[in-house]
């Protein structure tokens, strides 16, 4: 059996034509949980700051720190 990997974050998106927000998501399908993590470690930034990434050690630290759901799912 295979196993894949999902990414789940969530955004906010402004509907301009009704002048309202909503959250969307955006899944990101992976080969293994180093791939996410090699992911998550090169693209993700904190907002406020000017560039600074974080430093963590694994997918799940990505996951409480930005609220991002991680699944496997078997093929």
């Amino acid at each position: 059996m295979k196993k894949k990997y999902i990414l789940a974050m969530d955004y906010d998106e402004e509907d301009i034509e009704h002048d309202t927000f909503y959250t969307s998501t955006n899944y990101m399908e992976f080969d293994s949980e180093q791939d996410a993590f090699i992911y998550l470690n090169k693209n993700i930034y904190y907002n406020d700051s000017d560039k600074q990434k974080p430093n963590f050690a694994s997918v799940a630290k990505y996951c409480e720190e930005f609220k991002f759901r991680f699944y496997e799912r078997r093929i």
